[in-house]
């Protein structure tokens, strides 16, 4: 069975929350999609806890405003969007669950590199002044 490695397409199940165990701003799992490790600054700590994970293996933790850039990275901006969440949130209980481990394409490869760079970190319109 597959593990995560670099660059490889990653799709997790998402569920976050105001508190340990309680998911109440994400109930029900949303999917998210990414490249692995296809940021300019290396691994986030999302990445980290990720990698070597096996579908159907899974990740919880915790995250304050102020670990959001470290933690998630490049990823943010993508991330909090597709869920609706923001900074002001914060702290959030999350569980990710990989779903999915696939090779991406070289044009998917190229798309998110270039996603990562243009982003400038966490991609803007995440209500935390970058952007």
């Amino acid at each position: 069975m597959a593990s995560i490695e670099n660059m490889m397409k990653v799709k997790v199940s998402v569920r976050a929350g105001s508190g340990e165990d309680k998911y109440d701003l994400v109930s029900q799992p949303l999917l998210f999609e990414f490249i692995f490790g296809a940021g300019s600054e290396g691994l986030c700590t999302f990445e980290s806890r990720l990698f070597n994970k096996k579908v159907g293996e899974s990740v919880v933790f915790s995250v304050s405003a102020g670990e959001l850039h470290e933690t998630f990275g490049h990823l943010r901006g993508d991330l909090f969007t597709s869920l609706g969440l923001t900074q002001k949130q914060c702290p959030l209980f999350f569980e990710f669950r990989v779903e999915e481990i696939a090779a991406a394409d070289n044009r998917e490869l190229v798309q998110s590199i270039a996603r990562a760079v243009a982003s400038g970190g966490c991609g803007g319109g995440c209500d935390c002044g970058c952007g």
